[in-house]
């Protein structure tokens, strides 16, 4: 574990003696090289009794060294190392690991730094969502969590524990939410506790919630929890906010209309902007749970009003939270409810904001999938254009992102007419991060243009060939082998949509240029490419050509590489074709590819 290189005059004793290694680091927490440079700076200034203290017996076991290092007076890195090992010695010891090494965390774990606090919160989280642990898991870990929330701690670290908490809450008897957890809310939730305590209490209450019955709610918490709705702080305001998809659901629609509802809409006017976009996500998680009225004659305007009046920073969560909006909100809406939502949405694609357009270009699918393909044309096909043709490559590259997507809505005939224009527009954009996403979902895009009429199907795709041209010419020309292979691994599919001329003059040069002078990622799915190419050619003297090229250039090449790529060509042929065709062209020279490779020192 953490360790420091051991100096010459220490090491006739190596047999007795490990000092833990910053390759050993590296494997339980993230250390940069700036930080290990610094720590081996640190080590040519340690005196000898330094070293010596941080130098541990090689012969100890997984647990022994992990108590040693959990000990409050080792090193700070050794104590970050042994915590990030507590996911993989609960999994492989079990019970052993908690018996052991639990005392030394709990009494140590004060002492650690904020880092390692934090580091212990999130440990003790995975463990417990491993479902291959002990069920006693949740009952070793309930007090050091309860210790941790009932102290002061830095909010950093309290944010921790509490979510450690939270994934205790639905695994502990019920008796410790209610004589434990619930206790401690309570007293924290008094005026005069602090600002820390208040949140503590918040998020305690909206934790236990869907674990309480509704009654019990009501008649001990529900009046404090309220309470801290009018919070003077506006951190303890925004936790409520967090909490009260849970206590509502949990207390029913008659107590949330007469308790809640009003502390909701006092949030939502809140004069600070970080609690009031708490409380539009607070509202929009509660959608599905208000009534068909509520939401029509309270929600729908309010909301509207927030896209015109709001200012960037609301635009901004109102753009990510959109398309649930309008998911749960436009199947109880009149069609000119509906149309206002859109138009709401419309709005705030247009802003000048680059964070909000991007969001509700994200947000698009989901918003065509309420809407309907049926009122794409009329409704959202301008929409969708303006995103392609955004002089932000970031909102083009989130429409790039979700082509598939749209396609898929729309249906092969509707993405032929609607999207064909804006796909080549994809395909030669001038910014490779937009090439980039495009050439990742490429191979299924490609599928959605294929529509019943053989003779526009023909010309669709035969159109397409100058924009994959032009594409493959601006990421050839950059060293960017990820798009070059995500780029080939689509070729075989237009082997299914082009003639075979078609392909034998554009695309099968291609493939042997990236053969010939691809890193081997890129050579690889040339050769796949090429072998569905010359599989598919329906003409046998330019098959005959391409085979005789293969074995040629590669089958009898010069080169180890060459003839090492010819069996990665043969092994790609054999998946594609059959075993007679493969005979016939490739089989002898890949056996004696294979013993010239085999037999290469």
């Amino acid at each position: 574990m953490v360790g420091r290189c051991k100096p010459a005059w220490q090491k006739s004793n190596q047999g007795l003696s490990h000092v833990v290694m910053w390759h050993e680091v590296n494997e339980a927490v993230d250390v940069s090289f700036e930080d290990a440079t610094k720590e081996h700076r640190r080590d040519a200034e340690r005196s000898g009794e330094e070293i010596e203290r941080l130098t541990v017996d090689e012969n100890l076991g997984d647990i022994e060294r992990a108590c040693l290092f959990l000990a409050s007076n080792a090193h700070p890195l050794q104590h970050s190392c042994a915590i990030g090992k507590l996911p993989s010695l609960f999994n492989e010891y079990g019970t052993k690991a908690h018996e052991a090494i639990f005392p030394t965390l709990t009494a140590s774990l004060d002492e650690y730094s904020e880092h390692c606090q934090i580091q212990a919160a999130e440990a003790l989280t995975t463990i417990l969502l491993d479902a291959s642990l002990s069920k006693e898991a949740p009952d070793w870990f309930f007090p050091i969590a309860f210790r941790m929330i009932n102290g002061v701690r830095t909010p950093e670290v309290m944010k921790s524990w509490l979510g450690t908490m939270r994934a205790l809450v639905p695994v502990v008897p019920q008796q410790m939410l209610t004589e434990d957890l619930l206790q401690l809310a309570l007293a924290r939730a008094q005026g005069e506790e602090s600002k820390q305590a208040h949140v503590v209490a918040s998020s305690i209450f909206g934790a236990i919630a869907p674990f309480l019955d509704g009654k019990l709610i009501l008649q001990t918490y529900l009046h404090k929890a309220m309470g801290l709705c009018q919070d003077t702080d506006s951190e303890v305001r925004t936790c409520m906010c967090e909490q009260l998809n849970n206590i509502s659901r949990s207390v029913g629609l008659n107590t949330f209309m007469i308790f809640v509802f009003p502390e909701l809409n006092e949030l939502l006017r809140d004069e600070e902007l970080v609690v009031q976009s708490a409380a539009v996500e607070s509202l929009v998680q509660l959608l599905g749970f208000l009534p068909p009225d509520i939401r029509q004659i309270q929600v729908l305007p309010f909301l509207r009003s927030l896209c015109d009046e709001g200012n960037a920073a609301m635009h901004v969560c109102l753009a990510r939270l959109l398309g649930d909006i309008i998911i749960k909100m436009v199947p109880d809406l009149l069609e000119d409810e509906a149309t206002l939502l859109l138009d709401a949405y419309k709005i705030l694609s247009q802003q000048a904001n680059e964070d909000v357009r991007q969001l509700c270009a994200y947000n698009f699918p989901a918003i065509l999938k309420t809407i309907g393909a049926r009122k794409y044309s009329t409704m959202l096909h301008a929409t969708y254009l303006q995103y392609i043709q955004d002089t932000s490559p970031i909102v083009r590259c989130t429409a790039a992102a979700c082509l598939h997507e749209v396609a898929k809505i729309l249906g092969k005939e509707r993405t032929a007419s609607y999207l064909r224009e804006s796909f080549y527009s994809l395909l030669k954009d001038p910014a490779l991060l937009v090439q980039s996403k495009l050439f990742g979902i490429l191979h299924v895009v490609l599928g959605h243009f294929s529509v019943s009429n053989t003779q526009s199907k023909a010309t669709t795709y035969a159109n397409m060939i100058p924009s994959l041209l032009q594409a493959e010419k601006s990421v050839s020309g950059t060293n960017q082998w990820r798009m070059q292979r995500s780029l080939l691994q689509a070729f075989p599919l237009l082997a299914e949509y082009l003639t075979s001329d078609q392909i034998y003059e554009n695309f099968v040069p291609i493939c042997f240029r990236y053969m010939a002078d691809g890193v081997p990622p890129v050579k690889i799915s040339a050769a796949l490419a090429l072998a569905v190419f010359l599989r598919n050619n329906c003409k046998i003297q330019q098959r005959y050509e391409l085979a005789q090229k293969v074995v040629k250039e590669y089958g009898q090449g010069q080169s180890y590489w060459s003839r090492l790529l010819y069996i990665d060509f043969c092994e790609s042929f054999l998946r594609v074709a059959s075993s007679r065709m493969f005979k016939e062209s490739f089989l002898e020279l890949a056996i004696n590819a294979l013993q010239v490779c085999l037999s290469t020192p």
